[in-house]
């Protein structure tokens, strides 16, 4: 039986989610989408199996086009161990091959914690500093 695939014109038909909530790892990458993974080029099916080298093991994830569906898109990212990561999805040249929020996140909103906002630019217009914990 073959993947689902999404719709031809991958609009809101296709089985758009009402809201997406990712996180950000310490390396830049969102859900299971490692960098360079095979998953991050994915263009047709909503989930794929990934091998992690980093983590010697396989995961399942949403993908790209999959996760673009969601109406609304909320990153969540807290800790200065995230901060260099980012600064360089928000702030760096774009690389999408290697950073897969940076293709879901120039449509998402960001609430960070001040630790995870150190390195970016006070007046990035990207990002949100929580005043409360939301977590």
């Amino acid at each position: 039986m073959a993947p689902p695939v999404l719709g031809s014109d991958g609009g809101e038909d296709s089985g758009a989610f009402d809201v997406v909530l990712l996180g950000l790892g310490t390396d830049g990458h969102t859900a299971s989408l490692f960098l360079d993974s095979e998953a991050v080029s994915e263009t047709r099916s909503w989930v794929r199996r990934n091998y992690i080298p980093q983590l010697g093991t396989h995961r399942v994830t949403l993908t790209i086009p999959a996760l673009k569906q969601g109406r609304r898109i909320l990153f969540l990212v807290s800790g200065e161990s995230k901060a260099r990561a980012l600064k360089q999805v928000l702030e760096g040249p774009r690389q999408p091959s290697l950073l897969a929020a940076q293709t879901i996140g120039h449509k998402a909103t960001w609430y960070v914690d001040p630790g995870a906002a150190t390195l970016c630019y006070e007046g990035s217009r990207h990002w949100k500093i929580a005043e409360e914990a939301i977590l």
